[in-house]
C-alpha cells in the first residue's frame, strides 16, 4: 500500500496545502492494521541485522573456529587412548625360572599404599664372592615387565659379583601379572614402596637401576629417598616424556600435551646425591640422544659417569664392560659402613 503522503514534499508546498497533506498521511497510518517486521533474510550481514543473536546466528567469521574447536574436543578421547598405549604398550613375557643365568627366582607380594603388589626376586649364582648378594631394584622400559627386566639386568651386571635383583611390572593389564590402568603417580608410588620394603628387609643401601621409561622411575625414587640408595644407573634417560612426544610429532603434540603423563626425569636428576652412571645409546631410535647428555649434565654429584656407545636403544648388555669398573667402585659396598642404622 502506498500512503497518500508518499514521495518527497516539494519546497513549493506551503501553508494550507502542506498541512492538509500531512493530515491525510496521519489518518492513513492510523487506519492501517499493525504489521510485524518481516524476518531478516539469510544473506543479510550480521553487522546490518536489526536483531543480533550470538547463539542462534553467529557471525560468519566464527564458523571456522567453532568447527575447529568441536573437532579438537571430539578428538581428545581418541588422542588420549592412542597416546596412552604408545607410552605404555605393555609386555606379556613371563618366565620365573631364571635358569638362563643360573639365578634362583621367585615371585612375592609386598604391601604398597595401593594394596598388594606382585614383584619378582632373583639371586644370581655366587662365583667366589664372600660379601653376599648386593640388592638391586630394577625398573625396565615401557615394553618390559618384571620378568623381562630381571633377566636383562642379570645379563648386564658384572658376573664376578653376586646380585639380588628385584623388580615389579608397571600397573596396567597390559603388563603381566598386573591389572588396572597405567599412570605415572601409581607407578611412582609402587616403586617407592618396593624400595622401602627391600631396604627394611635387607637393612642396607640399595642399587637402583632404570632403563628407558624405567630410568625416570629410578630417578624418582633416588631423588625421593637418597639415604636408601647406594648408587643409581640410568639407561637412555629422557628429560620428560612430553619432550619425547614433541620430538616424535614435530611439536604437533603440543595441542594435546596435557593429556600425557609428565615423567620429569630432568627435574629428578637435579636432586641426586649418590654416585650416578648414565648410559647413552648413540643410535637410539626412541629417545633423542641429546636428552641422555642433558640428564648427565643435570646430576649435581662429582661421582658420575657417562658411557656412550654406537648401539641401539635396547642394547643394554653392550654397556657391561664399560660400566663394570664404576659399578664395582660405587655400587658394591666394601664394608659394613654402608649398612643402614
Amino acid at each position: 500500500l502506498k500512503p497518500p503522503c508518499a514521495g518527497t514534499l516539494r519546497g513549493t508546498l506551503r501553508g494550507r496545502h502542506l498541512r492538509q497533506r500531512k493530515k491525510r498521511c496521519v489518518f492513513w497510518a492510523m487506519e492501517q492494521p499493525l504489521q510485524m517486521a518481516e524476518p531478516e533474510p539469510d544473506d543479510v550481514p550480521y553487522c546490518r541485522q536489526k536483531a543480533r543473536c550470538c547463539c542462534c546466528k553467529p557471525p560468519r567469521w566464527t564458523h571456522c573456529p567453532i568447527c575447529l574447536l568441536v573437532f579438537y574436543v571430539l578428538l581428545m578421547p581418541a588422542i588420549y587412548v592412542v597416546a596412552h598405549f604408545l607410552v605404555y604398550p605393555g609386555d606379556d613375557y613371563a618366565n620365573v625360572d631364571g635358569s638362563l643365568y643360573g639365578a634362583s627366582c621367585k615371585v612375592f607380594n609386598f604391601t604398597g599404599r595401593n594394596g598388594p603388589v606382585a614383584a619378582e626376586q632373583c639371586v644370581s649364582a655366587a662365583k667366589g664372592t664372600t660379601s653376599g648378594p648386593v640388592p638391586v631394584v630394577a625398573f625396565g622400559g615401557n615394553g618390559m615387565n618384571m620378568y623381562d627386566t630381571v633377566e636383562s639386568v642379570l645379563d648386564f651386571l658384572p658376573k664376578d659379583q653376586q646380585w639380588e635383583v628385584y623388580s615389579f611390572s608397571f600397573p596396567g593389564s597390559q603388563y603381566a601379572p598386573r591389572s588396572g590402568w597405567t599412570t605415572e603417580r601409581r607407578t611412582e608410588a609402587d616403586a617407592l614402596d618396593l624400595l622401602q620394603h627391600i631396604s627394611a628387609k635387607k637393612e642396607q643401601k640399595i642399587v637402583v637401576f632404570g632403563w628407558s621409561l624405567g630410568s625416570s622411575v629410578a630417578a624418582f625414587v633416588t631423588s625421593q629417598k637418597p639415604d636408601l640408595v647406594q648408587c643409581v644407573m640410568l639407561g637412555n634417560p629422557f628429560t620428560s616424556i612430553r619432550d619425547v612426544a614433541l620430538s616424535w610429532t614435530y611439536n604437533f603434540a603440543a595441542l594435546y600435551l596435557y593429556l600425557l603423563d609428565t615423567w620429569p626425569t630432568k627435574a629428578f636428576a637435579a636432586n641426586f646425591g649418590v654416585p650416578s652412571i648414565v648410559m647413552s645409546s648413540l643410535e637410539d631410535q626412541v629417545v633423542p640422544v641429546w636428552m641422555h647428555g642433558e640428564i648427565y649434565k643435570q646430576v649435581p654429584v662429582s661421582e658420575k659417569l657417562l658411557v656412550e656407545l654406537q648401539v641401539g636403544h635396547m642394547d643394554m648388555f653392550m654397556f657391561r664392560q664399560d660400566t663394570a669398573k664404576a659399578i664395582h667402585q660405587w655400587c658394591v659396598p666394601s664394608s659394613t659402613e654402608h649398612r643402614l642404622i
